[in-house]
């Protein structure tokens, strides 16, 4: 497998097949994915690697991640942390509370989701669009999200927009821009 590591300080514990890095580690897998991290725990028997310190994810498609307490399963290429963020290469900034990765297929499957869209995203650069929500699924051309508010206005210290859209369901079309409610 072309997963290499880079640390100042590793362990390799031979019967459990793991290997331990100790402080700043960079790993490179495949030259499709960079992993800067500290104290991960590479498990050489599943390609399973870990850490419960801030991490974050560079792909080759210009997303960038960062989580804590993540696992990252090598051969699947699927990302799992807590407190997951994702900056797209469109700009768009999406926050899961709890999430899963498919690097692959570039799904996500989270709760907790606050999206902040690029301001341009709609054409007017003078709004602030996000989306809020419970349940997330997210793929390149649809973001769904269950109990979903949405609002392009300006965010305003603390005070509630002026206007917003709350739905049972909400759809996000990336490739039309539209925004579908349900209920």
């Amino acid at each position: 497998n072309k997963t290499k590591i880079y640390t100042n300080k590793v362990r390799y514990l031979i019967n459990l097949e793991k290997i331990l890095t100790e402080g700043k580690t960079k790993v490179n897998i495949d030259n499709t994915y960079l992993i800067n991290s500290s104290d991960l725990v590479f498990n050489r028997k599943d390609f399973n690697i870990s850490s419960d310190k801030y991490t974050t994810l560079e792909d080759n498609k210009e997303n960038f991640y960062s989580a804590e307490n993540f696992n990252y399963l090598v051969n699947n290429k699927i990302l799992r942390g807590k407190k997951i963020s994702l900056q797209t290469k469109d700009e768009d900034k999406y926050f899961f509370e709890d999430a899963m990765i498919n690097l692959n297929t570039n799904e996500i499957n989270g709760k907790d989701l606050e999206v902040s869209f690029n301001k341009k995203t709609f054409e007017n650069d003078q709004n602030e669009p996000r989306l809020k929500g419970n349940i997330a699924y997210s793929n390149i051309n649809k973001t769904k999200v269950s109990k979903g508010v949405f609002t392009t206005c300006k965010k305003r210290d603390g005070k509630c927009p002026p206007w917003l859209v709350k739905a049972k369901e909400v759809e996000h079309d990336k490739l039309k821009k539209t925004i579908y409610y349900k209920n």
